[in-house]
């Protein structure tokens, strides 16, 4: 189970939302001072992720609370985010390329726009079938 630590900001019919700022790892490490990664990162602010969580720990507003998810579900998320675009992207463009044998690298290129759109448009239909915007495999696991 992967763990963070958020903030309830609203309680709603058994349900809490959640603030949970977004974490870089720049600026954590001994040589945070020299990095230019860390320096680029100090210019962009931290944001906040509003979550929709199921509140079986009855956490009022303003409490500290320890928010959990599933080594499963992350690789799941982080596979149908990343993996699927991307290959849906390779695919269509290997196609083109091998059907076409184009002299111009125009159609390869469109063929691969194409296929990273129908990975995105895949993303939002399983997405949706799949309950994502209301996540179950948001946990509330403790008071902190």
């Amino acid at each position: 189970m992967i763990e963070q630590k958020v903030r309830v900001t609203s309680v709603d019919e058994g349900y809490a939302w959640v603030s949970a700022a977004s974490q870089s790892a720049c600026s954590h490490c001994a040589s945070a001072g020299s990095c230019g990664t860390a320096s680029l990162s100090s210019f962009f602010s931290r944001r906040t992720a509003d979550i929709k969580v199921k509140n079986d720990i009855q956490a009022q507003v303003g409490d500290e609370v320890v928010l959990g998810i599933s080594e499963h579900a992350l690789l799941k998320g982080s596979f149908a985010i990343y993996a699927v675009p991307l290959g849906a992207m390779l695919v269509i463009a290997g196609l083109v390329s091998m059907l076409w044998e184009p002299e111009h690298e125009w159609p390869v290129i469109l063929g691969a726009g194409l296929g990273l759109l129908a990975g995105f448009t895949w993303l939002r239909w399983y997405s949706a079938r799949s309950g994502l915007k209301t996540p179950d495999h948001l946990v509330l696991l403790k008071h902190v």
